[in-house]
């Protein structure tokens, strides 16, 4: 076990980050950010890629923020609300999940609301996280997992340097169907080379 790592992890869990970009800021998500989540989960738009059911309802989007709390509790992800940094207001999320101390790798996932996307929100969001987990937490690989099709999920990776390693064949099962995942990667002398 890499013990600094390690300890990076325990710190990330108690909130001792706090990533920011010029327009953003990237903090806990609240019970404050459920509507916020119904807008985001609720939007089959934002949810087809991703391994979220489309939420029916408000109260139907509190499993979505019960289960990032749970993951609090748990350490099995941290779910990182990105704000808009003048209003405070929750545009998406990004989280960091998986973890393995030993190898100091992570995978990442997010989403964005529909009415925030083409204007580089996640592009910054996705910045800060690299810094932080390489930077700060010392972390050696970041990974994310892209079911194929998913082109603006895949050109947000390329433009933050991350590359398609391969191709998880019907990896994961998800509404009654196989899906496969592209792999996509960024290792930490990479992201330094582009620092």
């Amino acid at each position: 076990m890499n013990q600094s790592f390690e300890a990076a992890i325990k710190a990330l869990f108690d909130d001792r980050f706090a990533p920011t970009t010029e327009r953003l800021i990237l903090d806990r998500i609240s019970d404050g950010d459920l509507e916020d989540l119904w807008e985001i989960f609720g939007n089959a738009n934002v949810t087809r890629y991703t391994d979220f059911h489309t939420r029916e309802s408000l109260e139907d989007s509190r499993k979505v923020l019960d289960y990032f709390k749970e993951c609090y509790g748990s350490g099995e992800q941290y779910r990182f609300a990105i704000r808009e940094r003048a209003s405070r207001r929750m545009m998406g999320s990004i989280g960091l999940f998986g973890f393995d101390g030993e190898s100091r790798l992570a995978e990442i996932g997010y989403e964005l609301k529909e009415d925030c996307w083409r204007r580089g929100y996640m592009t910054e969001a996705l910045a800060a996280i690299e810094r932080l987990f390489f930077l700060e937490m010392g972390g050696h690989r970041l990974e994310a997992i892209v079911t194929p099709g998913n082109a603006a999920s895949e050109a947000l990776l390329a433009r933050c340097g991350f590359v398609l390693e391969g191709c998880y064949r019907k990896r994961d099962y998800f509404d009654g169907q196989y899906l496969d995942g592209e792999i996509y990667a960024i290792l930490a002398e990479e992201h330094l080379a582009r620092s």
